[in-house]
């Protein structure tokens, strides 16, 4: 009940050099009501890696923010 602010964070990490972040908050004004926010952010080569050998070049273009609303009745 007291679950008002929720902070999260994830994280992959590809060895062949690339990598994804995901911080994120929650926040629960009412009973009903929940607000979400992520960002995500795509590194596709890290330190010089061949991009085309790396998990998440395919999508470095990839960086959002997505928001969400929700309503639990």
């Amino acid at each position: 009940p007291q679950d008002i602010y929720r902070a999260g964070f994830a994280l992959l990490y590809d060895q062949r050099g690339s990598m994804l972040v995901q911080p994120g908050i929650k926040w629960k004004p009412s009973g009903a009501w929940t607000v979400e926010a992520f960002y995500t952010h795509v590194w596709g080569s890290i330190g010089g890696a061949e991009p085309s050998e790396t998990l998440l070049s395919t999508i470095d273009h990839a960086d959002e923010l997505t928001l969400r609303l929700a309503y639990q009745f």
